[in-house]
């Protein structure tokens, strides 16, 4: 059968615990032997955009200008150390 990649991204907007171990859970259902789960640990914040806004709103930035270098989101109900672990 056909492989297949499945790529989530974590630590964004309200995210907590219990949602990364439903993605996981729904990852796990349905995947099959030899399937393939990527997590990303936060979100790429782009200037001109609503995570920019969230981002701007909760403090992670202060002005779209710092994002003239690469800035990721990361929901402050997770431990980055965790989602890693996990």
């Amino acid at each position: 059968g056909l492989r297949t990649l499945g790529i989530f991204l974590g630590g964004g907007p309200g995210e907590d615990r219990e949602s990364v171990l439903e993605t996981l859970d729904f990852f796990h259902r349905f995947a099959s032997p030899g399937d393939v789960a990527y997590v990303g640990n936060g979100i790429r914040i782009y200037p001109n955009t609503v995570m920019s806004k969230i981002a701007l709103a909760e403090g992670v930035i202060r002005s779209e200008a710092e994002l003239i270098e690469p800035k990721f989101y990361f929901s402050p109900a997770l431990d980055r150390e965790w989602l890693h672990a996990t």
